[in-house]
């Protein structure tokens, strides 16, 4: 795979990053996975987006209880922010939450299970997007490669968790360069 990916296909600065890690292969699959969830998170659930907080809000605000499972509650309260002039990103979170819910109802892993689908999703699309910018400036090849590497990342996703992300590289101090061990090759 080209390891230049990331400088010749026209992507937004978070996933240009995901495709150089893809493309230079320093990265494993969990690794990776760590990255799409960092840019998910970044997009898609963002807090500082206002629906997507709204719906996040509502979420954990119409928890059940003893004597009501919320779910009345949590349906009007999607609708509600489905009524107002959001993003796009949180029309579509909205739609899913409302999915689940007509689907699942109320559970105690509901507001997991929606920002896992949520996540889940917008990866997906996202993927499909890279793939696409990579077949037209690269080759079908290298397209499918990069897909196939995503989505193998992708299954170890976990987006109800903040990414884990590789710090920087830790600045040596002068004690630890001292206690070095060092091999002489006579």
């Amino acid at each position: 795979m080209r390891d230049d990916l990331h400088k010749t296909v026209p992507l937004s600065r978070i996933w240009s990053r995901v495709l150089r890690h893809v493309s230079q292969s320093r990265l494993g699959p969990l690794e990776l996975g760590q990255d799409i969830v960092w840019a998910v998170r970044r997009e898609a659930l963002s807090p500082f987006d206002e629906g997507v907080a709204a719906l996040c809000r509502a979420m954990r605000e119409t928890r059940s209880d003893l004597f009501d499972d919320g779910e009345e509650r949590l349906r009007l309260a999607l609708v509600e922010i489905l009524n107002q002039s959001i993003s796009a990103n949180a029309r579509a979170a909205c739609e899913m939450a409302v999915g689940i819910l007509l689907e699942q109802g109320v559970s105690p892993a509901f507001e997991k299970e929606v920002i896992q689908t949520i996540g889940r999703q917008y990866a997906l699309d996202r993927i499909e997007h890279m793939a696409a910018k990579v077949s037209q400036h690269a080759d079908y090849r290298q397209a499918r490669s990069v897909k196939r590497a995503l989505l193998r990342a992708l299954a170890k996703c976990d987006f109800t968790e903040p990414p884990q992300l590789g710090g920087r590289r830790l600045v040596k101090t002068d004690e630890s360069l001292f206690a070095t061990d060092l091999c002489l090759v006579l």
